[in-house]
């Protein structure tokens, strides 16, 4: 009980980079974190703010708290007004081949959370649709070759790198 009275927060815990602030407790012996660190990544709320769709930090996270018992992540994104159309789409194909294959969430949420527990705005709408058909197109089993280009042409569609609009 003690363990989870210093662990457990109750506001959702920021990602930063490829890790969350651990409590100093887990690192004060070897013989305490083995006894307090699942508390913390099993009955904490994260949030994970990924930068131009970079999926990098968060999967070195996600491996991490895995082996704890992960239990919900948020995760939203951020643009660089300035960031290249071209680092953008390679980095969202990165995080939806990701998906497809089952290694990582989808961009917009993970466990615990779905398409009905936000408020969206109109371009994170876009992006969690395109998800969902990374995920639709697994459970159909369509080769990562054809999903590939099918959500290629997806994510151009729906205007999510920077594409500009046709009037």
């Amino acid at each position: 009980m003690i363990w989870k009275l210093i662990v457990i927060s109750n506001r959702p815990l920021n990602i930063t980079g490829s890790w969350p602030e651990q409590p100093a407790l887990t690192r004060t012996c070897k013989q305490i974190r083995i006894e307090s660190i699942c508390f913390f990544y099993r009955e904490n709320d994260f949030h994970c703010i990924i930068s131009n769709y970079d999926p990098s930090d968060f999967r070195r996270y996600r491996k991490t708290a895995d082996k704890h018992g992960l239990n919900t992540v948020l995760l939203t994104h951020q643009r660089s007004p300035d960031a290249d159309r071209q680092i953008l789409r390679t980095n969202i194909l990165k995080w939806l081949e990701s998906t497809y294959k089952g290694d990582t969430a989808p961009l917009g949420y993970s466990g615990g959370h779905n398409e009905e527990s936000f408020t969206w705005d109109k371009l994170s709408h876009r992006i969690v649709k395109v998800f969902n058909q990374a995920k639709i197109l697994r459970q159909h089993r369509i080769s990562w070759s054809v999903a590939e280009e099918l959500l290629a042409n997806a994510v151009d569609a729906a205007g999510v790198c920077g594409e500009k609009k046709c009037r």
